[in-house]
């Protein structure tokens, strides 16, 4: 079915529209949101708050400015992050540190396979993941990402590169764990 016509048909209420709509998107969309809230249950709730917001704003999306799915993740992630706020889970976000322009090359990422990575980024602190992906996965700069979590760009600038710094050293201490490991497993 063609996107331009389910969206005029969600646009006017209908509900065969609505569901050609979300099973679409729902798997790119719930994707995104377990970006943001790693527990299923959380991006299954945010998901769904997703989709109700989309129908309730359908008539504000302008295909002039933008493609249906980069307005539909935008207000999934307005959603996921909205609820971390309310759970204040982002006040782990550090107040306007100095940006540290040497943390920029990131090349053990390179190495890494995709789900793996992933597992690592988890482990960060819920600001600096926020920020993580909103930069690096999502493509936001650092003025919208200040703009969305209400921070400094200055801010979203460090905590970017903090978030690098702990994805760094975590990746590297699983790698020397792995050294030692295969170092006292070849001398006996």
């Amino acid at each position: 079915m063609d996107i331009d016509k389910v969206i005029l048909g969600c646009k006017k209420g209908d509900r065969l529209s609505q569901k050609h709509l979300f099973d679409k998107y729902a798997q790119l969309f719930y994707a995104v949101s377990k970006r943001y809230t790693p527990i299923s249950h959380d991006a299954m709730d945010n998901l769904h708050d997703g989709f109700i917001r989309i129908f309730e704003k359908i008539e504000t999306f302008d295909p002039t400015r933008g493609n249906f799915e980069g307005w539909g993740r935008r207000v999934v992630i307005n959603c996921a992050l909205q609820k971390l706020k309310k759970k204040s889970r982002l006040n782990e976000i550090y107040p306007d540190q100095l940006y540290d322009s040497q943390i920029d090359e990131f090349d053990v990422v390179d190495k890494m396979n995709v789900d793996h990575l992933f597992l690592k980024i988890e482990q960060l602190p819920d600001g600096y993941k926020q920020v993580f992906c909103l930069y690096e996965i999502e493509g936001y700069s650092h003025k919208e990402i200040g703009e969305m979590l209400g921070i400094k760009e200055v801010s979203s600038r460090s905590n970017l590169s903090r978030s690098k710094k702990i994805l760094k050293d975590l990746i590297n201490f699983e790698n020397n764990k792995y050294s030692s490991a295969m170092n006292t497993n070849t001398s006996h």
